[in-house]
């Protein structure tokens, strides 16, 4: 298995929200999950599920 893609204490963000990696929660075949807390709202902690497309079949992208 490939290294996972963020690390403790990574930043990951959209165009609202902003998420620092505590931990890593668990891997498989589709991506990586990970524990983080939420920066822009006090003490929410959330699972964030980073798909992984080298496993992706080409039917599920069309």
């Amino acid at each position: 298995m490939q290294a996972p893609l963020h690390q403790v204490g990574d930043i990951i963000s959209d165009t609202q929200q902003q998420y620092r990696v505590v931990g890593i929660l668990g891997e498989g075949s589709s991506g990586v999950t990970y524990a983080a807390e939420n920066t822009t709202q006090s003490a929410v902690t959330v699972a964030l599920k980073v798909l992984s497309l080298q496993h992706t079949s080409a039917a599920w992208l069309k």
